[in-house]
């Protein structure tokens, strides 16, 4: 036999060996075991199941409730205005901030506005206003612009009247 292949002369080699190789079994169950959970859970993998609807149970005895939408702003006393429908176009009037039109839309949206125009604006503002082109959509000028630090104000004659307000937005929103 060879003077290297005794097991009598690399005692370190065998108790590194009983050492590593339980650890490494150690490791591979973990890994396995969390592969197992991410893969149960959904991992990457998204399936969308459309089903339709049914008609929800209701208590016997209590009509089931209806829910319609308000498509005018509606002021609560002196409370908020609703927001929810009410139609909207927004001008950037920054003087060149790209994207601001944008943003501004964005951030309307997800007040319930009804955007349906963005576009730029042919001069510039120092501070954003809100135009209002009815009666109904004043409250709602009003109301968006004191909640904000804006300008509230009735439409020029140069702002279409199919929308119930206008956003110019101003150098005063990056």
């Amino acid at each position: 036999m060879g003077r290297h292949s005794s097991p009598e002369r690399w005692p370190f080699l065998r108790s590194l060996l009983a050492w590593v190789f339980p650890w490494v079994i150690v490791a591979s169950v973990v890994a396995g075991a969390v592969w197992v959970a991410v893969n149960a859970v959904g991992g990457n993998d998204v399936e969308l199941e459309v089903t339709t609807a049914s008609p929800s149970p209701t208590v016997e005895g209590l009509p089931e409730p209806v829910f319609t939408p308000s498509p005018t702003p509606v002021p609560v006393g002196d409370g908020p205005v609703v927001y929810e429908g009410v139609t909207a176009q927004v001008l950037n009037a920054t003087g060149g901030v790209d994207g601001a039109a944008q943003r501004m839309a964005d951030r309307l949206a997800r007040l319930g506005f009804d955007i349906v125009a963005i576009d730029t604006a042919l001069g510039e503002i120092e501070i954003t206003t809100v135009y209002w082109t009815s009666p109904e959509g004043r409250p709602v000028a009003e109301a968006l612009a004191a909640d904000n630090g804006w300008i509230a104000a009735e439409k020029s004659d140069n702002l279409s009247a199919s929308v119930q307000i206008h956003v110019l937005v101003g150098k005063d929103e990056p």
